[in-house]
């Protein structure tokens, strides 16, 4: 890896977008994001509201009024808002998706319901309908007609759904796995002149214990997911 260098110059020329799919390693990314990237040319800006991170109306407005300065776009967006800046390069991590499930719950509980077991909060019907599941599937297949304020709208997750998002996966310039994260990075260095100044950490979130009838309840919700990440290593691969 190469040596950490001024921000302002250390990723290569060019307007990148990611999207971070919740719990896959986003965080551990964005390390080197802000490593590359000076605050004004960032996506939310530090700063900004937070939910600029997920509101697909207020993506639509920065791009309208900061499109010129941008060179990192990010946030938990459905790919298909990556249509509005066709310029960038995309980027984006999948993950295990039982591993992924695990992990936002544990988080989720720490977050907003510590007096909870995992079995509640999985059973909880706002995460369940828009945290859990067929997420990634969801965050590839969305479209346009979805008609969606931001990624945790609900929607029907199907065959045809899984179809669409492994299309769209294909579509990712660098995609990558949580499992293989260094990869991902080196190939940002490789690939697209970004600085790196250590190997990366992964911020995935504690690790806990799950009854094996939790296990095998997440095992058969994340069908699909499971489906697409086979797809997603093939690509990778």
């Amino acid at each position: 890896m190469s040596e950490a260098g001024d921000p302002v110059t250390a990723a290569s020329s060019g307007t990148f977008f990611f999207v971070h799919v919740m719990k896959t390693a986003g965080l551990s990314l964005g390390e080197h994001i802000d490593a590359n990237f000076p605050p004004e040319q960032r996506y939310p800006t530090p700063g900004d509201p937070p939910l600029d991170y997920m509101v697909i109306n207020a993506l639509r407005v920065a791009v309208d009024a900061r499109r010129d300065e941008v060179r990192l776009w990010r946030g938990h967006f459905p790919f298909f808002v990556t249509s509005f800046v066709p310029e960038a390069v995309t980027l984006s991590i999948v993950r295990e998706p039982v591993a992924r499930t695990i992990s936002m719950l544990a988080q989720y509980r720490l977050q907003n319901l510590p007096d909870l077991t995992l079995e509640a909060v999985y059973d909880d019907e706002y995460v369940q309908s828009r945290m859990l599941g067929n997420h990634q599937t969801k965050v590839f297949s969305m479209r346009e007609e979805d008609a969606a304020g931001t990624y945790l709208k609900p929607i029907e997750i199907d065959e045809r759904r899984l179809a669409a998002a492994k299309v769209n996966l294909g579509r990712v310039d660098l995609l990558g796995v949580t499992e293989r994260f260094s990869s991902f990075v080196q190939q940002l260095h490789e690939r697209y002149g970004w600085r790196i100044a250590e190997m990366p950490r992964v911020n995935i979130g504690e690790s806990v214990e799950i009854s094996p009838s939790l296990r095998q309840r997440i095992v058969t919700d994340t069908s699909l997911d499971a489906e697409l990440y086979e797809h997603a290593l093939g690509l990778v691969r």
